[in-house]
């Protein structure tokens, strides 16, 4: 807020009065300073003798060297022990060590997995480390004794010494920056500085030793509480009508007609983010950061309908807006995806389902968008929160699926109606908001639902096709009622790299965005859609535990990030980039939940390789 300003004092003053007063309040001060000045080489003749009085300010200058030396060293630690995110994690007990005569495994309750490796005189551990994704360095967690002096650890890869390092006291990370590209690694750690026991006649005075607990291959996150979130509020600038979308900035320009923009981002160095789910974490600050410190700019998240108007006209906001505020304080914007309904409006159905009246949906769309936009009622009751505006508002989940519309027959003639209403309602609170159809999902080919070469309508009772549901879309006015089309290109099976995954095949949703005879691209392009994009919303694939669901592995679900990221940027057409999911869900422990395990990150927090493969693309234009 500004400060306020104290008002000026003017008063009348003579000017020879002025000049006369000050000339004699300066002599007067001269001659007070000099006999202040002379007093005190007496007092300190008296009490302090000369050399007394030198030795006090050397020892002074000593006392603030010291200091300076150690807030030196402490900041050298500081940077030692910079937040990681593990990439790969071997224990000490799996390497080879050799002279078996100088190496003991031992228990110790401080170490990782409660056991180590305590080496009592020179010895080299080797060990070969595949590794899925590139990571920055090598860590590892050692311990030391010391003995007229610290043991030193030296650490090589792939033949090539990184670096040699004391180690002094307890458990400890030791830092060594490299280069470590995906395949296999050979890492030596070696103690080089024995001098085995020390004596004093009879008696033993001590041992230098050297104890290793694990080796990380790690990927430095930054501190997000120290860097600058781009795109700075301060700077951004509003949109113009033809971008559809709202920056940091409090100034709003109208569309000058509906569906005019063009549905792509505002700050153009946005490439992508993550599709989350804040407030399901124990631990949602953290999680955000964990999007954040992986390059991701934006995530897709929930305003759960159900949950903010339980009862017609009253509306509880404390969820959204700690999810909107975590997210706005880690410098990172918000696709704001607004689903389900409350049972007042769906007449006690499934809350997964629609409402009955599409105009309650509307109605509470622009709820949303009054409250998040450019001048929202949440900016106003959080002047201080950095402002980083929603960066487009999606229209519901895969209505084209029965699990997201109550269990019933897809209807898109349906799903239209609550589009038209939102975007309407939407662009009434604020015209320069983004907004986004529902991301449809992957369910067989068009006029195929079965993907058995039978024609058919596209249509059973449990899924439509997603490019029969926007050709029915179309029919049912849709056009110019949306500013991107939400597209969810899964397609994934185990035992196939990404650019297999990616390949052409008419049941495929990531070839029925384009590539297919009748595709999304086509009918956008036959209905005076073609200027706007395409935004992925969701894609992604799970990852393999010992259950019975189609999942990859770690290092394929990395490949298929890779190859979608390196093709996505190719097209002409496309907007954001949505990775689902963040982190496995709900401990990631299920063998048999399939929901569990599209993460990014596992559940205890250490990093498969597709974090790495997406943190590079979603910083890299």
């Amino acid at each position: 807020m500004p400060r306020k300003k104290s008002p000026a004092t003017k008063r009348k003053t003579s000017a020879t009065k002025t000049t006369k007063t000050a000339k004699t309040t300066k002599a007067k001060t001269r001659r007070k300073q000099s006999l202040l000045h002379k007093t005190h080489k007496k007092l300190l003749k008296k009490v302090i003798p000369k050399k007394t009085h030198h030795r006090l300010i050397f020892g002074a200058a000593l006392v603030i060297a010291a200091i300076l030396v150690i807030y030196a060293y402490s900041s050298s630690i500081r940077s030692d022990v910079q937040a990681v995110a593990v990439v790969k994690t071997t224990e000490a007990e799996k390497f080879t060590w050799t002279p078996t005569d100088n190496y003991a495994q031992v228990s110790d309750a401080a170490a990782s997995d409660g056991a180590a490796v305590k080496l009592t005189g020179n010895a080299t551990g080797t060990a070969s480390i595949t590794q899925a994704g590139p990571a920055e360095e090598l860590r590892v967690t050692a311990s030391g004794k010391n003995c007229f002096g610290d043991p030193t650890m030296q650490v090589t890869l792939d033949g090539k010494v990184l670096d040699t390092k004391s180690v002094s006291g307890d458990w400890k990370q030791y830092s060594f920056p490299a280069t470590i590209k995906e395949g296999k690694h050979t890492v030596d750690i070696a103690f080089t500085n024995e001098n085995t026991v020390v004596w004093f006649w009879i008696f033993k005075i001590c041992s230098r030793s050297l104890s290793v607990d694990k080796i990380d291959m790690s990927v430095v996150m930054p501190d997000a509480s120290s860097s600058s979130p781009s795109p700075s509020p301060s700077t951004s600038s509003s949109s113009s009508p033809s971008s559809g979308t709202s920056s940091g900035s409090s100034a709003s320009t109208p569309s000058s007609s509906p569906g005019a923009s063009s549905g792509s981002s505002a700050d153009s160095s946005i490439v992508g983010g993550y599709s989350a789910h804040t407030l399901w974490q124990s631990d949602p600050i953290n999680y955000v950061k964990l999007a954040a410190n992986g390059g991701a700019k934006v995530i897709r998240d929930d305003v759960t309908w159900a949950d903010v108007e339980k009862t017609k006209g009253s509306y509880d906001w404390s969820g959204t807006d700690k999810m909107m505020a975590t997210a706005a304080s880690n410098g990172v914007r918000v696709l704001l995806v607004v689903l389900t309904s409350p049972s007042w409006a769906n007449g006690g159905a499934s809350y997964t389902g629609p409402p009955n009246n599409a105009s309650d949906y509307g109605n509470f769309v622009g709820k949303v968008a009054a409250r998040y936009g450019t001048n929202g009622a949440f900016w106003s009751a959080n002047p201080t929160l950095p402002k980083y505006l929603p960066i487009g508002i999606e229209l519901w989940n895969e209505p084209n699926l029965n699990v997201f519309w109550g269990s019933k027959r897809p209807d898109p003639a349906k799903y239209t109606s609550m589009l038209i209403a939102g975007y309407n309602a939407a662009k009434a609170a604020d015209s320069s908001l983004t907004v986004v159809s529902a991301g449809l999902s992957p369910a067989g080919g068009y006029n195929d639902i079965d993907c058995n070469g039978t024609t058919d309508s596209g249509i059973s009772d449990y899924a439509m096709n997603p490019v029969n549901f926007l050709k029915s879309m179309y029919a049912n006015g849709a056009a110019k009622r949306f500013d991107a089309l939400g597209w969810h290109p899964y397609n994934y099976w185990g035992g196939a790299t990404g650019a297999q995954m990616v390949g052409y095949h008419q049941c495929s949703a990531w070839s029925q965005m384009a590539e297919t005879p009748v595709s999304a691209r086509s009918l956008m392009t036959s209905n005076g859609d073609s200027a706007k994009t395409i935004w992925a919303t969701e894609l992604g694939a799970p990852t393999c535990t010992s259950g019975g669901y189609t999942c990859v592995s770690e290092a394929e679900q990395g490949n298929l990030a890779t190859q979608t990221m390196k093709l996505w940027k190719g097209y002409s057409w496309h907007g954001l980039y949505f990775w689902y999911d963040l982190r496995d869900d709900n401990g990631g422990d299920s063998t048999t939940d399939i929901e569990e395990h599209f993460g990014a990150v596992r559940a205890n927090g250490t990093l498969k390789p597709s974090y790495t493969v997406l943190k590079s693309a979603f910083t890299q234009k």
